[in-house]
C-alpha cells in the first residue's frame, strides 16, 4: 500500500461485480502480524461485495497484533532482531543450524530453533547493539555454510527472512550442472507509486538471494473489447500502465543491483466489461484483425524501449494476459493458420528492432510461431498445482512436481526444442485441465 496521508494508506485493485473480496492488513514484514481490531478474530479477514461501479472501502485498524516496528537512530541503542531461514530439503531433520553475525557483539554462533516443528524452517532472535549494516551467514553441522549476506538494521524488533539454496559441501537439490539455469523473481505486475521507492531494496534482496533476473511488468488495459478490441494506456479500474520513464528507472535500478531485466507485457482483460467471459468463445476475422493491429503497436513500442534499456528478455503477450486463444476461438481453420503466420511476422518485426531474447507462451501446441522465439513460457496456470496436504514433505512436493512437469511441460519442450521459461505470478487453487477454456495463464 502507498501512503496517501500521514496515517492513511491506499491500495487499488479490481474485480467483477458480485465478487466477494476477502482481505486483511499486516504491518511491516512480520507474516504473523496483522489487524487486531476489536471484533476481528486473530488472523481473520475483512470482506466486501463488489458493486457495479467503482467503490472506496475505508477501514480503521485499531491495533496491531504485535508491536509496531519503530525506527531508531541512537548509536548504541540495542534492539532485538529475528532471523528466519528456510534450508534445503536435503538437510537432515536433526541437523543443528546456527547463525553467525560477523560484526556484532556476539560471543559466537547462535543455535537456531525449528519453527512450529518444521525441520526446514528455523529462527532465532539476537540482540544487536544498534542500527547499521551487519554481515551474517548460516551454517549446518557436517554440511558447510550458506552464502554470506548482509542486512541493514533500521527498526526495533526487525525481522529478516532468508533461505539457503545449498550448503557449501552439498550439491544443489536435483544434482547436475545448473550453470545454464536462469533464476529470477516475478515481482507484482501492477505498478503503483511505491514501486519506484521500494525497487532498489527489493532488487538488492533478489540479488542477495541468488537471483539473476527480475521481471519488470507493463500491463495495458483493454479500453473495450466489443465490437472490436482497443488497447489503451489509460487506467480503467486500476492504476495506469507504467510510463516510459518509470520502466527505464526500474531497469536502471535492476542494473545497479546486478540483475538482468525481463520486460513482461500483458493485456489486462479483467478491466473490460464482462471480463474473461466476454473474451471466451469464437471471434470474427474482423475482431482478430483489429487485435493483431493493437498487439503490433503494443509489442513494437516495448521492443523499442527494451532495446534502449538493454533488456535481456521481452515477452510478447497473447490476447488473455500471457496466453493465446484456443483453436476454436478463430472463425475457421484457414484463419487459425493465417493468425499463426501473422504472429510469426510480428515476431520478425520485433527482432528487427530488438536484439535480445524473445519469449511467448507455449501453451497452444497447434501453432508454429513458437519456433521463431528463444524461450517458451509456461506458468502454474498451465500446470496447476499438486493436490497435496499441508503435512507433505519437501520430497513429496518434488516428486509431485516432477510428475506434473513430465505430463505438461516436457511435451512443450519436445514440440519445439526450445528452452522452457517457467514462471508464476499467482498459483491457481486447482489443477487445470490443459484444454480448459478458462485456462488464463
Amino acid at each position: 500500500m502507498f501512503k496517501s496521508r500521514p496515517t492513511e494508506w491506499t491500495f487499488i485493485t479490481h474485480g467483477f461485480p458480485g465478487d466477494v473480496m476477502s482481505y486483511y492488513y499486516v504491518l511491516g514484514d512480520d507474516i504473523w502480524g496483522g489487524d487486531g481490531s476489536l471484533g476481528l478474530e486473530e488472523g481473520a479477514s475483512r470482506s466486501v461485495t463488489l458493486p457495479n461501479s467503482d467503490i472506496v472501502v475505508e477501514d480503521t485498524v485499531e491495533r496491531w497484533l504485535f508491536a509496531a516496528p519503530l525506527p531508531y537512530d541512537t548509536v548504541g541503542q540495542a534492539t532485538d532482531v529475528t532471523f528466519r531461514v528456510s534450508v534445503p530439503s536435503t538437510t537432515p531433520r536433526d541437523t543443528e543450524v546456527r547463525l553467525r553475525i560477523d560484526n556484532a557483539d556476539l560471543s559466537g554462533p547462535v543455535v537456531m530453533q525449528r519453527m512450529n516443528g518444521n525441520p526446514w524452517a528455523l529462527e532465532v532472535t539476537v540482540r544487536l547493539v544498534g542500527p547499521g549494516n551487519y554481515a551474517y551467514w548460516f551454517e549446518a553441522d557436517g554440511m558447510g555454510i550458506g552464502p554470506q549476506m548482509a542486512v541493514d538494521v533500521a527498526f526495533a524488533d526487525q525481522k529478516v527472512n532468508d533461505w539457503v539454496v545449498a550448503w557449501s559441501s552439498s550439491p544443489l537439490a536435483g544434482g547436475g550442472d545448473r550453470s545454464e539455469y536462469i533464476a529470477g523473481f516475478y515481482t507484482p505486475d501492477f505498478l503503483s507509486p511505491p514501486f519506484l521507492e521500494l525497487s532498489p531494496t527489493t532488487f538488492a534482496s533478489i540479488e542477495r538471494h541468488n537471483g539473476s533476473l527480475v521481471a519488470i511488468s507493463s500491463v495495458w488495459n483493454y479500453g473495450s473489447i466489443n465490437p472490436l478490441p482497443v488497447v489503451e494506456s489509460r487506467g480503467v479500474l486500476s492504476a495506469s500502465p507504467p510510463s516510459r520513464e518509470d520502466l527505464m528507472a526500474q531497469a536502471s535500478m535492476a542494473r545497479e543491483a546486478g540483475l538482468d531485466v525481463f520486460m513482461a507485457l500483458q493485456f489486462n482483460l479483467e478491466m473490460s466489461t464482462g471480463g474473461i467471459d466476454a473474451l471466451n468463445g469464437q471471434k470474427s476475422a474482423e475482431w482478430w484483425d483489429a487485435w493483431l493491429g493493437e498487439a503490433e503497436k503494443l509489442c513494437l513500442w516495448h521492443a523499442v524501449l527494451a532495446e534502449e534499456m538493454g533488456a535481456e528478455l521481452i515477452m510478447l503477450p497473447g490476447y488473455v494476459i500471457h496466453v493465446f486463444a484456443q483453436h476454436d476461438a478463430y472463425p475457421s481453420d484457414e484463419y487459425f493458420q493465417e493468425f499463426d503466420q501473422r504472429i510469426t511476422e510480428l515476431i520478425g518485426k520485433a527482432r528487427d528492432i530488438y536484439s535480445g531474447k524473445l519469449l511467448v507462451s507455449g501453451g497452444i501446441r497447434e501453432f508454429t510461431f513458437q519456433s521463431q522465439v528463444d524461450f517458451l513460457g509456461v506458468t502454474t496456470f498451465d500446470t496447476g498445482m499438486p493436490d497435496l496436504p499441508p503435512t507433505a514433505s519437501a520430497d513429496e512436493w518434488r516428486e509431485a512436481y516432477e510428475t506434473l512437469f513430465i505430463e505438461k511441460v516436457d511435451p512443450i519442450y519436445e514440440r519445439w526444442g526450445k528452452p522452457v521459461f517457467f514462471y508464476t505470478i499467482d498459483p491457481p487453487r486447482r489443477v487445470l485441465d490443459a484444454n480448459d477454456s478458462t485456462n488464463e495463464e
